[in-house]
């Protein structure tokens, strides 16, 4: 795969979210796969970048696999920052703030830098119920009030080094206020 698509695909993901039912296996057997991921991607087109980590519960899960020896196999460490609270609160009391401090450390302990991808993310915070909110917009897809909390939740992240967001856009453009998983209120 990586020899076919060298040059042409410039980063992969090691598994999405692999602390969830998505993944069958154990932290350690997470790591020993990006570890062999790492060393096979490297031999075969060195310029490409690996995605690691991809957690949806960070920093406990990142903190088991970087136990493991994880973040030496990584170029990048994915994180999937859905905001269930203010993005404001969450920066400086939840845990994207709890997570910065980690990964401080972490890049200590590295030795160098490590990048932060928010490849996956969205704003399922909203202080109206599932009705309230659906009576006030018309539906369940995001107004253009949460799109615009989505951006000043992102701004946040940016201004604390999470180099790169997707967002999730649901049928005709419609921004889901929880990715692609709206189900959040």
């Amino acid at each position: 795969l990586f020899k076919r698509y060298k040059g042409k695909i410039i980063a992969y993901e090691c598994w999405n979210e692999p602390d969830t039912s998505h993944f069958k296996g154990s932290p350690e057997q997470y790591v020993d796969m990006l570890k062999t991921m790492y060393r096979v991607l490297k031999e075969e087109d060195p310029a490409a970048i690996l995605v690691g980590g991809v957690g949806s519960g960070y920093p406990p899960w990142t903190a088991k696999i970087f136990d493991l020896g994880a973040a030496a196999h990584m170029d990048v460490l994915s994180i999937h920052p859905y905001c269930m609270i203010d993005p404001a609160i969450d920066f400086h009391k939840g845990q994207l703030s709890k997570f910065m401090v980690f990964l401080k450390e972490a890049e200590k302990k590295l030795g160098r830098p490590l990048p932060v991808w928010g490849d996956e993310l969205g704003t399922t915070f909203s202080p109206l119920k599932r009705d309230e909110f659906i009576r006030k917009n018309g539906g369940e897809t995001a107004t253009p009030e949460g799109i615009i909390f989505t951006y000043r939740e992102q701004s946040i992240r940016w201004d604390i080094g999470i180099e790169l967001a997707l967002l999730g856009m649901g049928k005709d453009n419609k921004f889901f206020p929880g990715g692609t998983n709206n189900a959040h209120y």
